[in-house]
Order: C-alpha cells, then structure tokens, then sequence
C-alpha cells in the first residue's frame, strides 16, 4: 500500500514526497527522509509509519508540536485526506492515489550540504588561455 505527504497550492500540487513502509522521518536536519526548512520545524519532528494495514504518525519530541486534522497529537492514526500540519506547512496524507503523479515534477534538494558539494570553478583569468607547448 503506497502513500504520499502532499502540499497543494491554490488547488494544485505543489509538492509530493512518498512515504516508506517502514519509517519516514520529518524536520530540519537534512537527514530526514522529508526535510523541511522551516524554523519552526524541529531537527527531528516527527514520523510517519505503517504496521500492518495501518498508518501512523508521532511526534518525536518536536518544539512546536504536529497537529492532524487541526488538533494537536503526540501520535495518531492516518486515513486518506487527514491534514497533517508541521510547522508552518499543511500536507495531506493521501493512500493509493490512482492517476496523479508520486513524486513532484520538479526536484528541489533543501539540503544544507549542497552548498559543500559546489565545485570551485578557476579564477577568470586562468579561462581561456592556451597551454605553452613545451
């Protein structure tokens, strides 16, 4: 049984991230499985997992608290349309969507180690000069 955490904007998707079957950590830290950059979202937020047939969600200790439906919880089960609010970004938990896309159609990486990963470029000067032959 596949499920997503979507954002819609002005009645359109906005973002889509897929949940996994065994856990799908959310909050700050990059290495959550949902990162979201909102300050006030927790480095660890909460969780969203599957026993069995049935979905769950918990807090895991965030500041600002994660609220279903509207009300504040510490856990509780999910069914297709809850909304799921985490800091300042409303989701809806949708189960075996059939004809909409999973995934979103453009990826966007929050991540704070992109930045680590840029590739230092030459200096301008260096661009476009020959090699001398020996």
């Amino acid at each position: 049984m596949s499920a997503r955490l979507v954002s819609y904007k002005d009645g359109k998707q906005d973002l889509a991230f897929p949940v996994a079957d065994a856990l799908t950590a959310i909050g700050r830290s990059p290495d959550n499985l949902i990162q979201l950059t909102d300050p006030d979202v927790s480095k660890y937020h909460a969780a969203v997992f599957r026993k069995g047939d049935v979905w769950h969600l918990k807090d895991v200790g965030s500041k600002n608290g994660v609220f279903v439906n509207g009300k504040r919880v510490r856990e509780a089960t999910l069914k297709h349309g809850d909304k799921l609010t985490i800091g300042s970004t409303e989701f809806v938990f949708e189960v075996d969507v059939k004809g909409g896309s999973w995934v979103p159609d453009h990826v966007i990486d929050f991540s704070t180690k992109i930045a680590r990963r840029t590739e230092v470029q030459p200096p301008t000067s260096a661009i476009g000069k020959k090699k001398k032959s020996p």
